[in-house]
């Protein structure tokens, strides 16, 4: 499914103007329009405003039914369950560990989307998540700090010690 085309289909079913749009999100209308027309993919973050300011469920912009649609079984990724989990689980007890970083580098056309996560190392319950989009190959370094930065906020590191540790990819 084109996003830029449901963002479109639902902006103008509900009546809204670009301009609508980018009074709620704060988003620029020539950014809303590049969208909109297909050249630029938006990162998770600018489809939860768009999807508040269309006053829709975020699923709604990636799926036509009326019901979410059901997740997929992931219970045969490595670290979900049996032998994997048991491993992982013994080493952050061994180590006193408190989370454990995974991420994914998707992409999409020539952009990247970079996604970071941090779960609980005993319980394996997400703590924070972190996205970030790189428009091509040069930028997924710059664009991978950025988000692992991110998420060294949203897991409530100060400031001040995310800027005295940061070593810049």
């Amino acid at each position: 499914m084109d996003i830029g085309h449901r963002l479109r289909s639902v902006r103008e079913d509900k009546n809204l103007s670009q301009g609508d749009i980018e009074q709620r999100t704060g988003l620029r209308r020539c950014y809303i329009s590049s969208v909109e027309n297909g050249h630029t993919v938006p990162a998770v973050e600018t489809l939860e405003k768009n999807a508040r300011a269309l006053e829709i469920p975020l699923y709604q912009l990636m799926y036509d039914g009326d019901d979410p649609p059901t997740l997929p079984d992931r219970s045969d990724e490595w670290g979900a369950v049996g032998k994997d989990a048991r491993f992982l689980r013994e080493i952050s007890q061994r180590t006193s560990a408190k989370a454990i970083i995974s991420g994914s580098i998707a992409s999409l056309g020539s952009n990247y989307v970079i996604t970071l996560e941090a779960t609980n190392a005993q319980t394996g319950d997400s703590l924070a998540r972190q996205q970030a989009e790189a428009s091509g190959k040069e930028q997924v370094l710059k664009t991978l700090d950025k988000a692992a930065t991110g998420l060294r906020t949203k897991l409530g590191e100060s400031l001040s010690t995310v800027e005295q540790y940061a070593t810049p990819l």
